[in-house]
């Protein structure tokens, strides 16, 4: 078996089987033997940033024992290795059995197969740890999504009943989330809904349905201040269903894409004007209805540190 080479390609897979002379190995140990070439410490690495997983689960203990026809799935990629992102914990809330922080853009909510190093959940884990509340096998359940390089509010369950309850209000569609965007447009009127259907294009995108199958979704919006000088306004939106990228998708088509969207926009590079402002539900350690908010990045709400783009969208909603 060659050696895992992570700076030939920016991302490379590995699957080994454990045969049977390797049963009960330690997991770095069995990795040395599947791939003698390959040194002990980038094997202990790439197990402590959460890029090997035994049987479909993640694992983060070299001491691990392996049991034969176990398979064992390695992701290695270059940036990670080199670089590994790190972000601090912005908290904004202690609950019993839940945290509520405030996401940076740029930062993942969870792991890849390449690894779970400077994500929320990791980085929460690590706090527990840290804190002494708990061992290695602490619980993290992400129970919603916030696209990578949005901002804003995401909560955290630490404990597995926790875990269900925030769950089923976010099954349910009680939770209520207020986004603020920025967008290349300036509406004709104040508000409006977008119910445009959606479904699942190649390359991890989604796109508006015109024929099923399709997903239903639904984004409400208000206008909250407008740079007409500049074509540009600030909308808050509420979304009353959660579909992969939906804000960004339903903007773009309806009124106007998003600043510093790369893959619904106009934009070729820029961070996305994209914030998760508040998060609203019932406490499941009190019954009590909440709202979290978390303000905005620096400079979010200033036009003139924004790379002009001309654009021709307005809406008509």
């Amino acid at each position: 078996m060659s050696p895992f080479r992570p700076l030939s390609k920016t991302v490379e897979n590995y699957v080994f089987y454990v045969p049977p002379e390797l049963n009960g190995e330690r997991l770095d140990k069995a990795l040395a033997q599947l791939c003698p070439d390959t040194s002990r410490n980038l094997i202990r690495r790439l197990i402590d940033i959460g890029a090997v997983r035994v049987d479909g689960k993640r694992i983060r203990v070299a001491s691990r024992p392996v049991r034969a026809t176990t398979r064992i799935d390695v992701t290695v990629q270059k940036a990670l290795i080199r670089e590994p992102p790190h972000f601090p914990l912005d908290i904004v809330h202690v609950g019993d059995g839940f945290i509520v922080v405030n996401k940076p853009a740029g930062q993942h909510v969870q792991g890849t197969a390449a690894g779970d190093v400077g994500t929320i959940s990791r980085s929460v884990r690590d706090w527990i740890i840290a804190g002494g509340q708990s061992t290695r096998n602490a619980h993290i359940g992400v129970v919603h999504r916030l696209d990578s390089a949005a901002s804003g509010i995401v909560i955290v369950a630490t404990r597995a009943e926790v875990t269900a309850a925030l769950s089923d209000q976010f099954r349910k569609h009680t939770v209520k989330r207020e986004y603020l965007a920025l967008v290349r447009a300036v509406p004709s009127t104040l508000g409006g809904a977008i119910t445009s259907p959606l479904r699942k294009i190649s390359g991890g995108r989604m796109a508006i349905a015109d024929t099923r199958p399709w997903i239903e979704a639904h984004t409400d919006w208000v206008v909250d201040a407008t740079y007409g000088h500049h074509n540009l306004s600030l909308l808050r939106v509420q979304l009353q269903t959660g579909r992969m990228h939906q804000i960004r998708v339903h903007l773009a088509h309806a009124i106007g894409p998003i600043v510093g969207d790369t893959k619904y926009g106009i934009d070729s590079s820029g961070l996305l004007a994209l914030h998760a402002a508040s998060l609203t539900l019932n406490l499941p350690d009190s019954n009590r209805t909440r709202t979290f908010v978390a303000p905005p990045p620096v400079g979010f709400f200033d036009p003139s540190l924004i790379p002009l783009i001309r654009s021709d969208h307005h809406c008509d909603v």
